[in-house]
């Protein structure tokens, strides 16, 4: 992809898909913790999306 666009394309092209896939991410994670499911939750993470702080 880097021999198609010049650096800045790339870069702003880069920056919107790590944006999307961050937004999707959060997205997903939020309604997991808000659905009910029908399986127990394995895995939680408190005050997400508060770092954590150890």
């Amino acid at each position: 992809m880097a021999w198609l666009l010049d650096i800045e394309q790339l870069l702003g092209l880069t920056s919107v898909i790590v944006t999307v896939v961050s937004l999707l991410l959060a997205a997903a994670a939020l309604r997991s913790r808000t659905a009910v499911h029908r399986a127990l939750r394995a895995w939680r993470m408190p005050l997400w999306p508060l770092p954590r702080w150890s």
